[in-house]
């Protein structure tokens, strides 16, 4: 506002000048308030433009798991609370994307396809690997001071003779010497580490921020907590009686590989926020994969036609979409999303992979589960997750796909996903729908993506100096 009150926003230039200088300006990263989480404060240290974030969060829509409603015994009490923002799974799964969508932004090197293809993922991981870095230093100075001591025997004598020391571990948070169950647990925890030549993680409810074990939703083992909430062992002192569980020690070092993920449409909080309250939504996913990607269009649902999916005990959800869509009336919009969605049925409604698919049918159950640890038996059926890409002009990428990585991976070179995705993000910083006359507006972008290698700043530069956002054309004319 000062340069156009100054006269120094005049030329393509001067635009250029101040977009840059607010890209660059980090005083906009810090302390930022997530709408979508009940307003809480972000905790996923994003140091990238809010305005960028917001955007990719927008687009790729998966801010919506918070507000899809699942059944927790069907998770295996992993899935809590949802809608309940960062204190709950859903919650958790967002802002791990978000770090995701932060990292990529930030190296801004052909930024499209890593957010479609990329195989690295963050899990408990709310603070940086430096941070998280000097917790392990501290307890591994802890451990090697007090593991010669008779913490097991007189933890009450070791805690007051070591009180000092201690209350300066700001991630134990030993504040005084009446609870020495503490210290054990801790000494505990880092003797079945630190004493095996191995490394423990850093969810710890005071010093990482994680109590909600949602591990299980990227097919890894649940992680618990340890210390004053006994998730890992007793919260009661009991001397020897300390039965040390087996866990999964995620790296420190994050982002890490997982396995069967291939970028933001197999992440969990994707695919639960493409989903119904209790099955994968393969009609959804497709829909959004033919509009987002391939910039398609498919109709409404008619008023007329009662778009419900039929209960059979003996069948596949696949096969009863498939039984209710492959009329002709109903094929002509169908077959738009169906093929393109299908191929996603590898995951189930909380993002878990899977190659058989439970028949979740009260006529089915073979054995009730507990709802927490144990999960209600059903019969399987193995899932098939073929599909067919077309739409995006390109004969050697249109074809069947054997699964959804395959599906993912010829999207990503697809010049008309580029594209469309370009388009969005024009309608996202002009605050309206491109028009014929804003053809060399998009042009501009896409070329500026291109020669950049793929960085999204230049698509931003390139839109934000289009003619397109200087000018407006005068009333009347």
């Amino acid at each position: 506002m000062a340069a156009a009150d100054e006269g120094r926003l005049r030329s393509k230039k001067d635009y250029e000048r101040e977009v840059r200088r607010l890209l660059d300006d980090d005083s906009y990263y810090r302390g930022q308030i997530d709408p979508s989480l009940n307003g809480k404060h972000f905790k996923s240290n994003v140091t990238s433009h809010p305005r960028i974030i917001r955007f990719f969060r927008e687009f790729f829509g998966y801010t919506t798991a918070t507000k899809v409603f699942k059944d927790p015994p069907r998770s295996g009490g992993i899935y809590r609370n949802p809608g309940r923002g960062t204190t709950a799974t859903p919650g958790r799964l967002v802002l791990e994307t978000d770090r995701i969508v932060t990292r990529v932004v930030e190296q801004d090197s052909d930024v499209f396809a890593q957010l479609l293809t990329t195989d690295e993922f963050f899990v408990y991981h709310d603070k940086d690997n430096a941070a998280g870095r000097l917790i392990l230093d501290e307890w591994r100075e802890v451990y090697d001071r007090l593991k010669d001591t008779d913490w097991k025997t007189e933890p009450e004598r070791v805690l007051t003779e070591h009180l000092e020391f201690l209350q300066g571990m700001g991630s134990m948070r030993i504040k005084d010497a009446s609870r020495p169950g503490e210290l054990v647990n801790f000494m505990h925890y880092f003797d079945e580490h630190f004493g095996r030549g191995l490394e423990p993680f850093t969810t710890v409810p005071w010093a990482h921020g994680y109590t909600f074990h949602h591990a299980p939703l990227y097919n890894l083992p649940s992680t618990p907590s340890i210390g004053r909430y006994g998730h890992w062992k007793s919260s009661k002192y009991r001397g020897e009686e300390v039965s040390p569980k087996t866990f999964w020690d995620y790296p420190v070092e994050q982002p890490f590989r997982i396995e069967h993920r291939m970028g933001l449409l197999t992440h969990p909080s994707w695919l639960i926020a493409h989903s119904t309250n209790f099955h994968p939504d393969a009609v959804r996913r497709g829909r959004w994969i033919r509009e987002k990607l391939l910039a398609g269009r498919v109709p409404d649902v008619p008023i007329t036609v009662d778009a419900q999916v039929p209960d059979d005990p003996h069948r596949t959800f696949r096969e009863r979409v498939e039984s209710v869509t492959m009329g002709q009336e109903c094929w002509r919009c169908h077959q738009h999303m169906n093929p393109l969605g299908l191929p996603f049925e590898a995951f189930d409604d909380f993002g878990r992979f899977r190659t058989v698919e439970p028949l979740e049918h009260p006529d089915n159950l073979i054995e009730r589960g507990n709802g927490k640890t144990t999960f209600d038996v059903y019969p399987t059926a193995p899932v098939v997750t073929t599909g067919r890409l077309d739409g995006t002009g390109d004969a050697e990428l249109d074809g069947d796909v054997a699964d959804p990585f395959e599906l993912i991976e010829r999207l990503a070179r697809s010049d008309r996903v580029r594209q469309s995705i370009i388009r969005h993000a024009f309608r996202f910083y002009m605050g309206r729908n491109e028009t014929l006359a804003d053809s060399r507006t998009l042009i501009d972008a896409d070329q500026a993506y291109l020669e950049s290698g793929g960085r999204f700043r230049e698509v931003i530069v390139s839109l934000i100096t289009s003619d397109s956002f200087r000018f407006r054309k005068q009333a009347g004319d």
